[in-house]
């Protein structure tokens, strides 16, 4: 299975609010209504050692104490449960927006909220405020519909056979930009942020 992008439309700022809030109706709501989304997260992460359960990973982002060292992927999908939560899915499917050929705010701007967060490991996580999307859009429709190669993945490549470090194609590029661009013309048109989820 492929690496995508599942975006949701947020209200950032309700997003951001819930962070320290300690709102306990919101986590009583939460894990009643995400009781199987919780279920599986914590089925996922039943052999790791040390790391919470998505109960206490909730709890701790709603007390704004999220200082667990080794749990970043925890917090993470506990995050996008949230997004599940409050917001929508939105958008189409996107491959990497990493690899397109310009600098995306998204890649570099991290999770919205401060948690434990890596981008070694995933899920791996950004956001655009609704006042960021029209910038975002316009350096899509500016850059070249060209692959961003890097020759390290190039000669991992060559070596392995194909086998490691494809890269996608000019033709799948240019299809990866405009199914970005769409999701985020969607989310304008809904009057929404936007939280994206990689894994």
């Amino acid at each position: 299975m492929s690496y995508q992008h599942m975006f949701y439309g947020v209200d950032i700022d309700r997003l951001k609010k819930l962070y320290g809030s300690g709102d306990e109706a919101f986590a009583t709501d939460l894990l009643r209504t995400q009781a199987e989304a919780i279920a599986d997260n914590d089925g996922f992460f039943e052999d790791y050692d040390g790391v919470p359960s998505s109960d206490t990973a909730l709890r701790d982002i709603l007390a704004g104490n999220t200082n667990r060292e080794g749990s970043e992927a925890m917090y993470g999908y506990v995050l996008k449960i949230i997004c599940e939560h409050i917001g929508q899915p939105i958008g189409q499917d996107v491959a990497a927006v990493r690899d397109h050929p310009y600098k995306s705010q998204l890649e570099a701007s991290g999770p919205p909220i401060p948690i434990p967060y890596t981008r070694a490991d995933f899920p791996e996580i950004g956001y655009l405020s609704l006042a960021d999307i029209p910038a975002e859009i316009k350096r899509i429709e500016a850059a070249p519909r060209k692959a961003k190669k890097s020759l390290l993945l190039t000669l991992l490549s060559l070596v392995s056979g194909g086998v490691i470090g494809r890269q996608m194609s000019d033709a799948e590029t240019a299809e990866d930009m405009e199914a970005y661009r769409a999701t985020l013309q969607e989310a304008l048109e809904k009057n929404l942020s936007v939280v994206s989820f990689r894994h």
